[in-house]
């Protein structure tokens, strides 16, 4: 008589069950670091645009003895910094997620303007130049 128990090939259910129970541990467990990685890169990288282009805001003052966007037109702005830019204006990388900036010129701090509409804000009489996000207004 032949033994089916040994010639049988394959998982039972309760094998594949424990299989799939320990990949959706494994899952639950590595999902939510894995996007908080994602926000963290998104952050640093905002960060280090906003950086870039502050410094270039300053170079351009430091040239030219006063800040980019004489007449207040975001195109004049980023004019005005193409040279001193290695690449076209920057996206920002968190909120809006585009290269539009809002531009003020009364000198006044840039936190109470904050209304997300654009990527970047910018005031032109100070050379703040900030991300347009709530979230962000402290950088």
């Amino acid at each position: 008589m032949k033994n089916f128990a040994r010639s049988r090939k394959g998982y039972t259910l309760v094998e594949l069950t424990v299989v799939i129970l320990i990949i959706g541990v494994i899952a639950t467990v590595a999902a939510p670091k894995f996007f908080d990685s994602l926000t963290k890169a998104q952050d640093n990288s905002a960060t280090q645009t906003l950086q870039v282009v502050r410094d270039a805001i300053e170079l351009y003052k430091a040239n030219n003895g006063d800040y980019p966007g004489a007449d207040g037109a975001e195109a004049t702005l980023k004019t005005n910094l193409d040279d001193y830019l290695r690449n076209d204006f920057p996206t920002c990388q968190v909120g809006k997620r585009d290269d539009a900036v809002k531009i003020e010129t009364d000198g006044a701090a840039l936190s109470g303007k904050i209304d997300g509409t654009t990527g970047w804000i910018y005031d032109k009489s100070t050379g703040e130049f900030r991300i347009n996000h709530s979230s962000y207004s402290t950088l």
